[in-house]
């Protein structure tokens, strides 16, 4: 339920009785779009069957760093009903994630990735996800349905790959959602995690984003993305080139190099203070998203969300496949 309903009863007697009253969910706090998949890793000749997707695992990872928002965290998006699906679901809710705004669709299927992994933690994708069920997902019904759901919403993220897994029709129900909870006061997260193969051409890409980023209140990127797809030259000039179009705050990070964040047009370069040997770099940028909002949405100071979001990833990258076991989590209190 999404709302509170009251059904009268009548007794055996004909007296009307007192109505049952339903309790509403609470309030959402954060919700986010996008593709999950069914994961496949390969190590060592070992074989393990998983789940991930970028938005996903930003949205999970905040819903373990801040389990006081347990049941307010939605994420968007379309599955099947066939088995892998239900244990989605079933795995999201464990982990405190709101489903309401989740479709099923009976004749689809989820997504699949296949990752493997060499000795330094570097991986190679092979991908089947043409005909994933999210594809088909924003249909006028289900663009209004997360407009009058998500009304008080106070963040909503999504990233490049929640644009480029749609149809043109299916972006601009997308970019129209953002726009309505933007203007009733939701900051608006945007990781521009460009894939060149999801996309028909650079050109449409950056045409899509480039619609998306006035909408933006916090861009998350990867310098090696914005390098690919703007020819950037360094991330000081990405943090300048997304600053002029109105977002005011950047964060680009560089894999194991510096980070640097714009905060009202004034860059800072912030050096990263713990560096792990990966096992798999699966979901590192994703998880250091996760740790930098927590740390921004509780008023740290940009310096230290870096340093959290920096020492969460690394940790991720401990371990095989997009989410870590949750008993290696370190928890927010801890890191702060």
């Amino acid at each position: 339920m999404t709302g509170t309903r009251q059904v009268t009863e009548t007794g055996e007697t004909g007296e009307e009785v007192a109505p049952i009253t339903e309790s509403p969910r609470p309030k959402p706090f954060f919700a986010a779009f996008g593709e999950c998949m069914i994961e496949i890793t390969e190590r060592g000749g070992i074989i393990k069957q998983g789940f991930g997707g970028d938005s996903l695992n930003t949205l999970l990872y905040l819903a373990r760093l801040l389990p006081q928002y347990r049941g307010r965290l939605y994420y968007l998006t379309a599955l099947g009903s066939d088995h892998f699906s239900t244990s989605m679901l079933k795995s999201w809710q464990n982990e405190g994630l709101c489903v309401d705004l989740v479709e099923q669709l009976p004749a689809e299927l989820p997504g699949l990735y296949y990752v493997r992994t060499d000795a330094g933690g570097e991986r190679q994708f092979f991908y089947w996800r043409d005909q994933s069920a999210v594809r088909r997902v924003f249909t006028p019904a289900f663009h209004t349905r997360a407009v009058r759901t998500l009304k008080a919403v106070q963040a909503f993220y999504f990233t490049g790959i929640s644009l480029a897994i749609l149809s043109t029709t299916g972006r601009r129900r997308l970019l129209s959602l953002v726009e309505k909870l933007r203007r009733r006061g939701a900051r608006i997260i945007f990781d521009s995690n460009y894939r060149a193969r999801l996309w028909a051409s650079a050109d449409e890409a950056r045409s899509t984003i480039g619609d998306a980023l006035p909408l933006v209140d916090m861009a998350l990127v990867s310098f090696s993305d914005e390098h690919q797809l703007h020819g950037d030259t360094d991330p000081a000039a990405v943090c300048r080139r997304l600053a002029q179009n109105g977002i005011g705050e950047v964060v680009v990070k560089n894999g194991g190099e510096p980070c640097h964040v714009a905060l009202a047009g004034e860059v800072e370069e912030f050096p990263l203070t713990v560096r792990a040997k990966p096992i798999d770099t699966t979901a590192a940028g994703d998880a250091f998203n996760a740790a930098y909002l927590a740390a921004r949405m509780h008023g740290q100071p940009t310096r230290r969300a870096v340093t959290l979001g920096n020492l969460v990833s690394s940790q991720v990258v401990q371990y095989p496949g997009a989410i870590i076991p949750v008993e290696k989590m370190p928890a927010f209190e801890d890191l702060t």
